[in-house]
C-alpha cells in the first residue's frame, strides 16, 4: 500500500480507469480490473535493496513509464504503441506495486492500446477483460534542461508541457518571468517596493518629463510673446 500511494504522488495527472467489457464471469477477475487505473511519470533512479538486504540504484532507462496499477499475478498486460505498431507485455514494475512499460523520447503524441487478459493463474486464462488506448502527448525537450532539473514542480518542466509552438527564446523568457516571480515571492514588503520602483521608475518619470516639457515650452511661448509686446 505505501507503494502504491508513493506512486499516486508521482503519477501526472492524465489517469484513466478501466472499464470491464468482457464475457469473463468470474467476479473476482472482475473486481480486479475495474479497480485499476492508467497513468505514466518520468522514469528516474531508483534506491532499491535486494533480497539478502544490499542497497543498489537502478538506473533510468527510459524517457517515462506507463503504469497500470494495481499489480495483480491473476492478470497480464499487453501494450501496443502507435509509433512503432508493435505489442509488448508490461512487466511486474520493481518499485511499484504495478505493471509497467517503458518509452523512450517521442517528438509527436503517442496512443497506446493497453490490453488486460486473464493469466494463466486465473479463472479466465488468456481472455481478453478490457481495453482501452491512453494517448501520451510529444515529449517535452525542455523538461531535460538543467533549470528543470532544479525546478521541476514547474509546468513547463513537465514531460508532457506543449512546446510544440515554443522557440528557445519563449522558454528563456518563462523562465525568466518565473525567477523573477520566486524572488518576489521571498521579499518583505519594503523590498517589493523598492524594486518595483526601480524596475518602472520610467513610467513615473516619463510622463513627468513629458508634462514638464509640454509645460515649459507653453511658458516659454508666452514670454515671448511677452516680450514682443
Amino acid at each position: 500500500m505505501k507503494k502504491i500511494k508513493i506512486l499516486l504522488i508521482v503519477l501526472l495527472v492524465f489517469v484513466f480507469s478501466m472499464n470491464v467489457n468482457a464475457a469473463c464471469t468470474d467476479q473476482e477477475i472482475k473486481d480486479l480490473v475495474s479497480q485499476l487505473r492508467v497513468g505514466y511519470a518520468p522514469d528516474s533512479d531508483h534506491e532499491m535493496t535486494s533480497t539478502d538486504g544490499t542497497k543498489y540504484v537502478r538506473e533510468q532507462r527510459y524517457a517515462y513509464l506507463i503504469y497500470t496499477y494495481p499489480y495483480s499475478e491473476k492478470l497480464r498486460i499487453t501494450v501496443k504503441d502507435s509509433i512503432s505498431n508493435t505489442t509488448n507485455y508490461a512487466e511486474k514494475s520493481e518499485y511499484y506495486d504495478a505493471f509497467e512499460y517503458g518509452s523512450i523520447i517521442h517528438y509527436q503524441p503517442k496512443t497506446y492500446t493497453i490490453s488486460v487478459y486473464g493469466s494463466e493463474s486465473s479463472a479466465c486464462p488468456n481472455e481478453l477483460i478490457s481495453s482501452l488506448k491512453y494517448t501520451v502527448p510529444a515529449f517535452n525537450e525542455y523538461s531535460m534542461y538543467s533549470y528543470c532539473d532544479e525546478n521541476p514542480d514547474e509546468d513547463i518542466c513537465s514531460i508532457a508541457y506543449d512546446t510544440s509552438k515554443m522557440t528557445q527564446k519563449d522558454f528563456q523568457k518563462v523562465v525568466e518571468e518565473t525567477e523573477e516571480r520566486k524572488k518576489i515571492e521571498n521579499m518583505s514588503t519594503f523590498q517589493k517596493i523598492f524594486y518595483y520602483i526601480g524596475k518602472y521608475w520610467y513610467f513615473v518619470i516619463i510622463p513627468i518629463l513629458v508634462v514638464s516639457a509640454i509645460y515649459g515650452l507653453k511658458i516659454f511661448k508666452y514670454k515671448e510673446k511677452v516680450r514682443k509686446q
